[in-house]
């Protein structure tokens, strides 16, 4: 950028303002390029030492990802079969009463079920003998 604002300067204006665009330019072509390229190596060389510095800490944490995802995969599975487990508790909680309710309403009616209707004539026959 500065030498094409060095090369219009020496192109344009008078004499002095010329010849001291053409001193500058030339003062700038020559300068060491060294100081440049000094700093794109310390540049470069940075860069490798930082990555070389988090490659463990880049592995590590490609490593806990993978776990996390086999975590959540996990524990989704075993909060369905957790789900699966409860519906299934419902169900048989509900049979269950059910099923007493089915064994309590012949006496609630005033009748009892054939099976303890004959357990009680034959305690009542053994009884009287």
């Amino acid at each position: 950028m500065k030498r094409l604002d060095w090369k219009n300067a020496c192109e344009e204006g008078g004499i002095v303002s010329r010849n001291r665009a053409k001193n500058e330019l030339e003062q700038l072509l020559a300068e060491d390029p060294l100081p440049l390229r000094r700093a794109q190596i310390t540049t470069q060389a940075a860069l490798k030492k930082a990555e070389k510095a988090r490659a463990p800490f880049k592995i590590a944490r490609e490593n806990a990802e993978a776990r996390r995802g086999e975590a959540t995969a996990a524990r989704e599975e075993a909060e369905a079969k957790r789900a699966d487990a409860q519906a299934k508790r419902v169900e048989a909680t509900a049979s269950r009463e059910a099923a007493d309710v089915r064994r309590q309403r012949p006496k609630l009616l005033g009748k009892e079920p054939k099976e303890y209707q004959k357990s009680r004539t034959e305690a009542a026959v053994t009884r009287s003998s």
